[in-house]
């Protein structure tokens, strides 16, 4: 099994498992990035609301990175290049 997917699991368990938590990317903005991604399919409003929810657990999961790797660059504001290497260390973008 591809590690990737293994990894996308384990955060949909983590997501589904969250129920309470409200924060999440404007719901406008994600239908048109769904829209211009896929513009001949419907997405189920519980469909749209996972996705909202894997997006604020990408955007946790890489700003934990990034603050890692500028606490071990001793700083203590996190920079673009933190973002970008913590992106590109992370099990997302994997292949």
């Amino acid at each position: 099994m591809n590690n990737n997917f293994i990894f996308l699991l384990i955060i949909l368990f983590q997501v589904m498992g969250d129920e309470e938590n409200e924060i999440g990317l404007p719901q406008k903005g994600l239908n048109m990035i769904i829209k211009d991604v896929i513009p001949d399919m419907r997405i189920a409003n519980e469909s749209r609301e996972l996705l909202n929810a894997c997006c604020v657990e990408f955007v946790k999961y890489v700003s934990r990175e990034a603050q890692r790797i500028s606490a071990g660059d001793q700083r203590k504001t996190i920079y673009h290049e933190h973002v970008q290497k913590g992106i590109s260390e992370s099990y997302y973008f994997r292949v």
